[in-house]
């Protein structure tokens, strides 16, 4: 049996440094937190595919493409001053047979996993489009021949061109009472609220759902919310053949990560939370809403480095040197919790921040900034949109990113000029962020 996780919290500062001014102040802290599995453990896991009629189209490769483009099948054109290739010529029937569509892509990603799967595992697989279907119950890792058949019906579905994911999510959380699940999909979706209702059922059960947004038309900051509420991971499939590497990520995490890993940050009297942003290992803000009540939150997986979170309090004016500022709780079934307190001194002059935490507290900035921006552009507000992707490109240079700062600048001029971007181009930015730890 694998050994329970240990959980440990270490906070810096170990105290918050105030200046001798008797008014309210805004302090900063970050808590790296562990909790890494010390042994592989059997996972219980389920993958939500969408199966609407757009991941059921096969798609070229690169390398067919050329040989089409060589053959003559295809040309360059030009469609109100953009840049189009269109067919010339039906497509061979050899290349239409080698094509293949995102679920064939799905489907050999999880047949090749079946391999790893240990006898003790247990694996569930649904598929959604206007209507759900269950085509693997929890099923453990030793029925090879009843997974391999439940993968290979994936192929054959048609269950409606639209997609309503909250079903698909709902059947999953049914069939799988602890572990994670895993949801594909690469456009929109009915009930995006229900969606997140379900997360936040599924972070309370000790469960993360992961997400996985291939292409260019899925709802980004539905699927990241989805992640970042109930703790999974937020992946971006910029083409079918990404889908592999990122269900065989998810598998590793599965296996190696605490599960069910939850954090309360509990203020002070007195004393306000303002903001939690995870720093690491994926870039987010994960509590927004300034409080005076205790916070939970859903870290993630404490892989690797654990997780850095940037906790921002402000100080109320009476506050005391050595009094304790918040506590900071984890928690993982299974494990003894980990606690760390955060208590204030006062000195006579103001005091500088440390370096890291003066880099997380950037980073955090950035985050809001972009979020911020992406509000503005879904309330029709392209020209506030411009103005906070700027401001976040200029941080972002200045922490050294300028690939990611010079996009972030041509997608807020595109905003400035024409109120609109690159849907492709803003994902990019979005999901490079996010690893920008």
């Amino acid at each position: 049996m694998a050994s329970m996780p240990k959980l440990s919290i270490n906070l810096s500062p170990a105290f918050a440094a105030l200046g001798p001014q008797r008014e309210p102040q805004l302090c900063y802290a970050l808590a790296h937190l562990r909790g890494e599995s010390l042994a592989d453990h059997a996972v219980e896991w389920a993958l939500v595919a969408d199966a609407s009629r757009s991941m059921r189209i096969p798609i070229v490769d690169d390398a067919q493409f050329r040989a089409l483009i060589r053959e003559g099948g295809a040309q360059e054109t030009m469609v109100d001053g953009v840049a189009v290739w269109q067919l010339n010529a039906p497509i061979p029937p050899e290349l239409r047979a080698a094509a293949r569509s995102p679920l064939d892509h799905v489907a050999h990603a999880l047949h090749s996993l079946l391999e790893r799967l240990g006898d003790a595992d247990r694996f569930a697989l649904v598929a959604c489009a206007e209507d759900a279907l269950l085509l693997l119950g929890s099923t453990p890792g030793d029925s090879r021949a009843e997974l391999a058949h439940g993968i290979e019906r994936l192929r054959t579905l048609n269950l409606g061109d639209e997609t309503d994911l909250a079903q698909g999510i709902e059947l999953a959380l049914e069939h799988v009472s602890r572990g994670r699940v895993l949801l594909l999909t690469d456009g929109f979706t009915r009930r995006p609220e229900r969606c997140l209702e379900l997360a936040a059922y599924a972070a309370q059960r000790g469960m993360a759902i992961s997400t996985i947004g291939l292409g260019s038309d899925f709802q980004e900051d539905l699927l990241t919310a989805i992640a970042d509420q109930s703790g999974g991971q937020a992946h971006f499939a910029h083409k079918a053949s990404d889908i592999h590497p990122a269900i065989a990520s998810e598998l590793r995490a599965a296996r190696a990560a605490a599960g069910g890993l939850s954090a309360t940050i509990a203020p002070a009297s007195g004393a306000t939370l303002r903001r939690v942003t995870r720093i690491r290992p994926a870039l987010s803000v994960l509590h927004d809403a300034p409080t005076q009540q205790p916070a939970s939150i859903r870290p993630g997986d404490a892989l690797g480095e654990g997780i850095a979170l940037l906790i921002e309090l402000l100080v109320p004016a009476d506050i005391e040197s050595r009094a304790a500022l918040a506590s900071i709780t984890l928690q993982a079934p299974g494990s003894a919790p980990a606690s760390a307190q955060l208590t204030v001194r006062r000195y006579a002059q103001p005091q500088a921040l440390p370096a890291d935490v003066r880099e997380a507290a950037a980073r955090a900035n950035i985050a809001r900034l972009q979020r911020r921006a992406a509000d503005a552009v879904a309330a029709g507000r392209p020209h506030d949109a411009a103005r906070m992707l700027a401001t976040a490109a200029d941080q972002l240079g200045a922490l050294g990113a300028e690939q990611l700062a010079q996009a972030s600048r041509e997608q807020a001029a595109a905003l400035a000029t024409i109120g609109q971007t690159d849907t492709l181009r803003l994902k990019e930015i979005t999901y490079a962020t996010r690893r920008l730890a």
